[in-house]
C-alpha cells in the first residue's frame, strides 16, 4: 500500500520547527510591508504556507521507496517542464523562468526540478552504487545531469544552476565517488 505509515514515527518536533520558521517569515514580510495585514504579499505567503504544509504532511505519509519507483517519470517530467518554459515561458527582466498554469498561476519549474533531480539521482546512485567509479556510469550520470542544467542555464537562471550543481556534487560524493575522480575534476576545473 502507498500509505504504509505509523503515526508514532511522525517527527512532530520537525513540524513545529518548520512552522516556527514560517511564522518568523510572515512576520518579516509583514514588517517589510509596513504592518498592513491586508497586504497581498502577506496573505499570499500565508496561503503558500498552508498549501505547502498540507502537501508536506501528505507526502510525509508516503514511503519514499515507492516514490523512487517513479524516479524516471519524475526526471522526464522535470526535463519536459524545463523545455516548456523555453517554448511558452513568461519573459521577465530578460529571463524566461516562469510558466502560467491554469488555476495555480505562475510557477517556476526549475524549483520543482531541484526536488525531482534529488529523487532521480537518489534512485540512480542507489542502482549503480557498486559501479559508481566506472567511466560509463559517470558518463551516463553527467549526461543525465547536463540536460536539465543546460535547460536551466538557457532560461537564464544561474543561481538555480549553481544550487543544482552543488546538490549533484554532494550526492555523487555521498554515493561513494573515488577521491581520484574528485581530485582529477578539481585539478581540471581549478585553472578555469
Amino acid at each position: 500500500m502507498l500509505f504504509d505509515y505509523k503515526l508514532r514515527n511522525f517527527n512532530i518536533r520537525l513540524l513545529i520547527y518548520v512552522l516556527a520558521l514560517c511564522v518568523i517569515g510572515v512576520l518579516v514580510i509583514r514588517s517589510a510591508a509596513a504592518g498592513s495585514m491586508e497586504d497581498s504579499r502577506v496573505i499570499r505567503q500565508m496561503a503558500g504556507i498552508g498549501v505547502g504544509t498540507l502537501a508536506a504532511l501528505i507526502l510525509s505519509l508516503i514511503d519514499y521507496h515507492r516514490i523512487l519507483n517513479f524516479s524516471v517519470v519524475i526526471y522526464l517530467g522535470c526535463v519536459g517542464l524545463l523545455a516548456w518554459v523555453l517554448m511558452n515561458g513568461v519573459l521577465r527582466g530578460g529571463a524566461t523562468r516562469w510558466v502560467v498554469l491554469p488555476v495555480i498561476g505562475q510557477v517556476q519549474p526549475s524549483e520543482f526540478t531541484k526536488i525531482g533531480l534529488i529523487i532521480f539521482f537518489a534512485w540512480f546512485f542507489d542502482k549503480y552504487q557498486e559501479q559508481i567509479n566506472r567511466l560509463p556510469v559517470l558518463g551516463m550520470a553527467a549526461v543525465l545531469f547536463g540536460v536539465p542544467i543546460l535547460l536551466i542555464l538557457a532560461e537564464p537562471n544561474l543561481s538555480t544552476s549553481l544550487i543544482i550543481i552543488m546538490m549533484f556534487a554532494a550526492m555523487i560524493f555521498a554515493a561513494g565517488l573515488s577521491y581520484k575522480w574528485i581530485f582529477g575534476v578539481l585539478a581540471v576545473l581549478t585553472p578555469l
